[in-house]
C-alpha cells in the first residue's frame, strides 16, 4: 500500500512539474497548472467509473487498466475475490462431502433448529420415519412424528435416554430416537432401525420366563424334600454323615428359587412399559419393613442401619416394584457392608424430585466397575457374592423398576470408602406435597445379635 502511495505521489508530482515548467517558458503558469489539476482529475474520474463498472459486474474477469492507487484498489479488490471464490468453493465441497456422508449413514439424521422445526434429512430418516425432503422442510417435528412417547420424550427433555416407537412408516419395525443437542439451540435428531434387537430381547425374555416357570416347580418340590430330610437330621432320624450335605443340598436349593423368583420378576418388569399395578404406597411403612428386614439379615454381624424418612410421603405406584427397590440395595449393603459398619437409609422430597438413598461403609467399588453395575449377573467379586447369597439379578431389577417411573440410579463409589446409590423418582409420583423434613427418627434400641436400628 505504501508503494501505491507513493507511485500516486510521483505521478502528481511529475504532472504538475511538467505543466510548471511549460507555463514558465510560455507565460501561462496559471493555465498550465489549472490544466494539470483538471486532466489529474479527469484520469481519476475515468478510473472510478471503470472500477464502477467492473464491480457492478460482480468483478468478473481481470481488473480495468488504472494507475496509482487506483491500480492497487483494483488489485486488492480482484485477490479478495478470487480467494472468497476458492473459500466458497471449498466451503460447498465440504457441505457436499458432508451431506454424501451423513446420506451414507445406515441410521437416520434430521436437523432441527433451534424451534425444533426440520432443516435437513437424511435418506435413512426419510425411510425410517417417513420424511420427505425437501417437501417437510419448515415443518415442526411433531407434525411428522406423532407418537405419544416421542412427544412425552421432547417435553421432559430428558435428552439423555433414547426411546423405542414403532416406525411411522412400517408400524410393525421399531426404531430407537433421540435429540442430541447440536449448536447454537439446534438439534439432530437420530434414528435407529432396532427391530431384530428387539425381537431377539423378546426371545430372551420368553425364553427365561418360561425356563424359570419350568424350574420352579420341581426346585419347590426338591427344597420341600430337603427340609423334611434336615428335620429328621435334627431329629437324629438321619445318619449324621448326611446331615452336612443335606444342609450344602437345601442351601443351593433356596438360591436357586430365588434365582428363578428374581428371573420372574425381571421378565416381569422388562415386558411392561408402565408399573403393573397404581396403589397408594406410604413410604414410612414400607422403609420401616424394608430395615426390619436388613436388621435380620445383619444378624450376628451388628449392622449400624439408620433410617431416616421423610414422614407422611404417600406415593403413587406398585408396591412389589418399590419394595424390590428398596429390598435390593439395602440388602446389597448388608451383605457387603464389614461387621458392624453403618448403613444408612434416607428418602427425601426435593423441590425437584424424590430421592431413595442407600449408604454404607462397605469395601466400595472401583470406577470400572460401576457403569456395568446393572448387567445382569454382573459381580465386581463372583466368589463374595455367591457366598453371601447373591443371584446377581438386583440392581438389574431397580434399573427396569425405575425406567417405569422414569427414574434414575445413580451409583457413587470409592474403594475403601463404601458406596451411595440413590434413586431420583420424579415429583410427579407424589400423591400430596411433600411436608417439611422431619427430624430424623431416634435410634431404637439394640436388638441381641442383630444389630443397631433406628
Amino acid at each position: 500500500m505504501r508503494r501505491a502511495w507513493l507511485a500516486e505521489l510521483w505521478i502528481i508530482a511529475g504532472l504538475f512539474a511538467a505543466a510548471a515548467a511549460a507555463g514558465y517558458y510560455t507565460g501561462g503558469l496559471l493555465w498550465w497548472v489549472t490544466g494539470a489539476g483538471a486532466l489529474y482529475a479527469a484520469l481519476n474520474v475515468r478510473n472510478a467509473a471503470r472500477q464502477l463498472k467492473w464491480l457492478g459486474g460482480g468483478l468478473d474477469g481481470p481488473p480495468p487498466d488504472a494507475f496509482g492507487l487506483w491500480a492497487e484498489v483494483s488489485h486488492r479488490f480482484y485477490q479478495a475475490r478470487r480467494e472468497a471464490r476458492e473459500a466458497a468453493r471449498e466451503a460447498a465441497e465440504r457441505v457436499e462431502q458432508h451431506e454424501r456422508s451423513m446420506q451414507a449413514l445406515p441410521d437416520g439424521v434430521v436437523l432441527l433448529d433451534a424451534n425444533q422445526q426440520i432443516r435437513w434429512s437424511n435418506t435413512a430418516a426419510q425411510r425410517l420415519i417417513g420424511l420427505q425432503e425437501p417437501d417437510d422442510r419448515g415443518q415442526h417435528i411433531d407434525n411428522l412424528l406423532r407418537h405419544p412417547d416421542f412427544t412425552e420424550y421432547r417435553r421432559r427433555g430428558d435428552l439423555e435416554q433414547f426411546i423405542q416407537i414403532p416406525s411411522p412408516t412400517t408400524p410393525d419395525n421399531v426404531v430407537m430416537v433421540g435429540m442430541v443437542p447440536f449448536s447454537a439451540g439446534e438439534f439432530l435428531l437420530v434414528c435407529r432401525d432396532v427391530t431384530e434387537r428387539v425381537r431377539i430381547d423378546r426371545v430372551r425374555r420368553d425364553f427365561l420366563s418360561n425356563v424359570s416357570h419350568e424350574l420352579r416347580t420341581p426346585i419347590t418340590v426338591l427344597g420341600g424334600y430337603l427340609e423334611i430330610l434336615q428335620d429328621a437330621a435334627e431329629a437324629d432320624d438321619l445318619p449324621s454323615r448326611w446331615k452336612r450335605p443335606v444342609d450344602a443340598m437345601h442351601d443351593q436349593a433356596t438360591r436357586m428359587r430365588h434365582l428363578v423368583e428374581d428371573l420372574l420378576l425381571l421378565s416381569r418388569m422388562e415386558s411392561l412399559g408402565h408399573p403393573d399395578s397404581r396403589e397408594e404406597i406410604e413410604i414410612d411403612l414400607l422403609a420401616a419393613q424394608v430395615q426390619e428386614e436388613a436388621v435380620a439379615l445383619s444378624g450376628e454381624r451388628e449392622h449400624r442401619i439408620e433410617l431416616e424418612v421423610q414422614s407422611g410421603t404417600r406415593v403413587s405406584g406398585s408396591v412389589s416394584e418399590f419394595r424390590a427397590v428398596f429390598s435390593n440395595l439395602v440388602r446389597n449393603a448388608v451383605q457387603y457392608t464389614p461387621a458392624g459398619g453403618r448403613i444408612r437409609i434416607e428418602w427425601r422430597v426435593d423441590e425437584e424430585a424424590a430421592w431413595f438413598v442407600v449408604e454404607d461403609e462397605g469395601e466400595g467399588i472401583e470406577s470400572q466397575h460401576l457403569s456395568r453395575l446393572t448387567e445382569r449377573f454382573y459381580r465386581v467379586d463372583e466368589g463374595r457374592s455367591r457366598e453371601e447369597g447373591g443371584t446377581g439379578l438386583g440392581l438389574a431389577i431397580v434399573k427396569h423398576a425405575l425406567v417405569h417411573y422414569d427414574g434414575r440410579l445413580e451409583i457413587e463409589s470409592e474403594p475403601g470408602r463404601g458406596s451411595r446409590f440413590a434413586c431420583r423418582f420424579p415429583r410427579d409420583i407424589m400423591l400430596e406435597p411433600a411436608p417439611a423434613p422431619a427430624s430424623p427418627v431416634p435410634p431404637a434400641p439394640r436388638v441381641e445379635g442383630a444389630g443397631a436400628a433406628c
